[in-house]
């Protein structure tokens, strides 16, 4: 699970590392039940953020079409 910021106006890419700055936490079951990125002190941040929240995902199916 990760978080990734952009730039709302034009979708450019907040430029931290990513993978380094987030924490995923989990509840008893091992379910996720927070992700958080850490945005490090002098990050030049756009007046307005979209945050995305990415899954990792498998492929369930696949068909040749």
């Amino acid at each position: 699970m990760n978080i990734l910021l952009t730039d709302a106006h034009d979708g450019t890419v907040v430029p931290i590392t990513y993978r380094k700055n987030t924490t995923v936490t989990k509840d008893a079951r091992g379910n996720i039940a927070s992700v958080r990125v850490a945005i490090p002190a002098g990050t030049s941040m756009p007046q307005s953020v979209r945050a995305y929240v990415v899954a990792d995902v498998y492929p369930l199916l696949a068909r040749v079409l």
